[in-house]
């Protein structure tokens, strides 16, 4: 079996096979100059540091350049080359980065090395090389300058076409311990010289052992024996790891795209022809790097997330693409969740991008594949209805909905973890808090869910529901009613324990003959039993004694499912119908109906169908997405629903520009603190959210939010608009009232300040309108706070006419006063001075003995009424004037 897809994971290094056989080969030395100055200088832990940045410097240039590092001794590093000519350009690359670390550093703290190469035969065994070219490497070593690189003949014999670099010859006479007929050279070389790592081409092919294909073990030793036809003669290094991966080491980079295309052409040759038209149990990735060390494949930094390799499909690093991209014609999808620098490309040929059409799913099929009959409870062939997973799920799963939120290429990553590995154990992930968007447990949850309405787990949901409404019967919470023998049998059923469930149900029929939920439960019964005769009896005889409309769609869809399973197609159809003339908008009736109608060939009818049920319940999306049972219409389905995707995805991405706009709109015109603008403001994070999933139901919870983002806005500026319409209406009104006060005004020389100031505010109200028609943010701005700043003006201007008022109504009450005041008293006067001795005179002739006022003495008495009458005639001039004053 392959390791767990679901890690990332490290393949292992190939074996060194043990060798006596002498092979011609570069041994290097590098050795530190100095050191032990450096440890004196510096002291044991700080020497043991410069050791060990030594070692990491070093180690990482000959790997790169196909050499191997066969020994750390001290202040030194024993390695070894098949190419001499690696050997000198790993040499020189040492030293160009030593004296690069050394520019930044403190002159106590360089680090200079020497480094010596020569070239014989040596033998390879565990961990060491024996033969004169480690004897002489070492011995030359000893002879070599701080910051050189020297080499002997034999190397120089090997590279001397090696442009840029040039060699001189050392004179080593007088050199003490120099072995016989040595010859040296030193190699010099342009600071500015760069290397390239010497790189090969790896390609990988990895069996994936559980997707479903029961004979992909033999034709997988097939695939071996006839390895030399398929990449014979074009690799330089094979391997085969412990699950019977295959790991080549191409000599032509161009040649791993012929041979990835020649595995799968093979596959698709030996697998079924049911199998063929599937996903292909292989993954493929093509990749350059150093994996080629002094002839041994070794692919330990080698990282691959396997969960973004799809199946049947060609992959290939950023590193491969660069080398590949000249002289080949294809084209790459770039993995979304993989690091940039470590991701892999999903690859199509130019010739196969006309006929390959872009499959929105792949697992459909793998869902189901195994060697049992279908479980009536969900249509996985892996196991018996008897031991089906959903039996022991929650009630209440939301999988289905859950995956709606995420991206097709995340639900195909589930989804194969979910095929290729264990059947996760739902409660233990739920008690361990396990499920999450990255667990397989959630495509778990969805599979399952494509059939709850026909499992155990749904007649529980319903168990007391006495609805009408097939909708709400299925969010039914209802848990009264849940025991009795029925309840006990079915529970018996949820166990597995048949023996049980079968006496205690057979009980609960003779107690209650009229149950429709004990002939359900038989026929759970003996659908477990693999009796669907009996299972028919038991769920005909429910249909007879179901009460609802409810109850008896739920019966006939487990009739419709029976009949289904066993081929009885017409039998099917009829029970389906009868559902759809009950209750016309069933979903899982119209659903099922439509795989019918696929399977009759009349995919036209049932693919405007699906996308109509779609279009009403989005559910349905993720249904037709990965339900297996649509799997042998995946071309007709799949770029439909590609579309939809794409649609809403274009749909969202339109909307949201505008919601955004809108937003941004509303914000500018009215500050990011109002109530409207925070609320348009959360929406939008909703929205950037959602944008990040990538997910079917989060463009369309983008189309709505947006929508509600547009609306928002829209009523909030209509809103404001209309207070800001009003307020300068209030203003308006106001104005008026005072300029017909200024008009009316009796004393027009004294108001022409008032005219001059309402004129002003005139011309601010006129131009405070106009703003608030502006549609740009800074003057719909300042139209806002207008309102307020022209009401205090208007208040300025309404001291200013109330204390005009008060002089207005104190003039004309002095004037009224003085009027009626001069006419009350020369009424008095006319009255005392004229009338009284006329009047007293009249009256001592008539009346002579009651002497009225006598003549002599008249003036003291008219003395007396001249002052009562004044002052009388003060006070009714008073009176009359304030009443004349307070009626108008």
């Amino acid at each position: 079996m392959s390791p767990g897809p679901a890690s990332r994971t490290k393949p292992l290094r190939s074996s060194r096979p043990r060798s006596t056989d002498e092979h011609p080969m570069a041994v290097l030395f590098t050795d530190i100059v100095g050191s032990t100055k450096f440890f004196k200088s510096h002291g044991d832990q700080i020497g043991r540091e410069m050791l060990q940045r030594h070692h990491d410097m070093t180690s990482p240039i000959i790997e790169e350049h196909g050499g191997a590092v066969l020994k750390i001794v001290g202040d030194s590093i024993m390695a070894y080359f098949f190419d001499p000519k690696e050997s000198i350009k790993a040499a020189i690359k040492m030293q160009q980065q030593f004296k690069t670390y050394n520019q930044r550093r403190d002159a106590r703290d360089h680090i200079h090395i020497r480094v010596g190469i020569h070239f014989g035969d040596g033998i390879i065994e565990e961990k060491d090389i024996f033969g004169d070219v480690v004897n002489i490497a070492a011995k030359l070593i000893r002879l070599v300058d701080s910051d050189q690189v020297y080499i002997s003949r034999e190397v120089y014999y090997l590279v001397q076409d090696l442009s840029p670099v040039r060699y001189d010859l050392v004179d080593i006479s007088g050199k003490k311990d120099v072995p016989k007929g040595l010859t040296l050279y030193r190699v010099i070389w342009d600071e500015t010289v760069s290397f390239d790592p010497k790189v090969k081409t790896l390609l990988y092919l990895r069996p994936v052992w559980n997707l479903g294909k029961d004979n992909l073990d033999e034709i997988w030793n097939r695939l071996l024996k006839s390895k030399h036809d398929l990449w014979g003669g074009k690799i330089d290094k094979e391997s085969m790891l412990s699950d019977k991966s295959i790991v080549l080491i191409m000599n032509n980079a161009s040649s791993s795209l012929a041979v990835a295309r020649d595995v799968t052409s093979f596959l698709m040759e030996n697998l079924d022809e049911d199998s063929a038209h599937s996903i292909l149990p292989i993954q493929i990735i093509i990749d350059s790097g150093p994996y080629l060390r002094a002839d041994e494949l070794v692919i330990e930094g080698l990282e691959v997330n396997w969960e973004e390799i799809e199946p049947g499909a060609i992959h290939i690093s950023t590193h491969a693409y660069r080398i590949l991209k000249d002289k080949h014609t294809f084209s790459i999808t770039h993995s979304p969740k993989a690091d940039p620098h470590r991701s892999f490309y999903k690859l199509t040929l130019a010739e196969e991008q006309q006929e390959s059409k872009q499959h929105v799913f792949l697992y459909q099929k793998a869902l189901v594949e195994g060697e049992n009959p279908p479980c009536y409870y969900c249509g996985a062939k892996k196991h018996l209805s008897v031991n089906c997973p959903s039996k022991q799920m929650p009630q209440s799963t939301d999988g289905l909905t859950k995956l709606g939120y995420l991206s097709l290429d995340t639900i195909n990553s589930l989804f194969f973890n979910y095929v290729t590995g264990e059947v996760p154990q739902p409660e233990v992930e739920m008690e361990t808090g396990k499920e999450n968007g990255s667990s397989s447990l959630l495509a778990c949850y969805g599979f399952y869910e494509l059939k709850e309405v026909f499992q155990l787990r749904f007649f529980r949901t319903i168990w007391s529901a006495r609805s009408e409404n097939w909708e709400k019967i299925k969010e039914s919470k209802d848990d009264e009613d849940k025991g009795g023998f029925i309840w006990i049998g079915q529970d018996c059923l949820r166990v597995s324990n048949l023996l049980q469930a079968e006496s205690i149900l057979e009980t609960a029929l003779e107690k209650h003959p009229h149950d429709y939920r004990a002939y359900c439960a038989m026929g759970f019964l003996n659908v477990e039993k693999n009796d669907s005769p009996f299972a028919e009896h038991y769920f005909n005889e429910a249909q007879e004694h179901a009460k609802t409309t409810s109850q008896k769609i739920f019966i006939l869809l487990l009739l419709a499912r029976l009949y289904d399973l066993n081929d009885n197609t017409d039998m099917a159809e009829e029970k389906i119908n009868k559902i759809l003339f009950m209750n016309t908008y069933c979903s899982e009736a119209i659903y099922q109906d439509i795989i019918f109608k696929f399977r009759e060939g009349k995919e036209a009818d049932a693919l405007q169908r699906l996308i109509r049920l779609i279009q009403q319940n989005r559910q349905y999306y993720i249904n037709a997405l990965i339900d297996p049972d649509l799997a042998p219409f995946n071309k007709t389905i799949q770029p439909q629903l590609k579309n939809l995707f794409d649609r809403a995805r274009e749909e969202a991405e339109e909307i949201a520009h505008e919601a955004k706009s809108k937003s941004e709109k509303l914000r500018s015109l009215l500050g990011k603190k109002e109530k409207e603008v925070e609320g348009a403001q959360s929406l939008w994070s909703k929205v950037e959210k959602l944008f990040k999933s990538d997910s079917y139901f989060g463009y369309l919870d983008i189309i709505h939010y947006s929508g509600s983002i547009i609306s928002a806005t829209r009523n909030a500026l209509r809103e404001r608009r209309k207070k800001l319409a009003e307020d300068f209406y209030g203003l308006n009104r106001r104005f008026d009232k005072y300029l017909d006060f200024a008009e009316a005004y009796a004393y027009q020389g004294i108001i022409s300040s008032l005219y001059h100031q309402l004129g002003i505010v005139r011309r601010k109200i006129t131009h405070g309108w106009e703003m608030a028609e502006s549609d740009d943010a800074d003057t719909w701005r300042v139209a806002l706070t207008k309102p307020e700043e022209l009401s205090q003006e208007l208040d300025l201007i309404g001291l200013k006419v109330k204390k005009l008022e008060t002089i207005q109504t104190g003039g004309l009450f002095l004037a009224k006063f003085l009027k009626k005041a001069l006419i009350f008293q020369a009424a008095v006067v006319l009255a005392v001075l004229i009338l009284f001795p006329i009047i007293s005179y009249y009256l001592n002739l008539i009346l002579p003995k009651f002497r009225v006022a006598p003549i002599r003495n008249i003036w003291s008495y008219q003395k007396v009424f001249l002052v009562l009458g004044g002052i009388s005639g003060f006070i009714l001039a008073v009176i009359a004037t304030v009443r004349s004053v307070y009626k108008k």
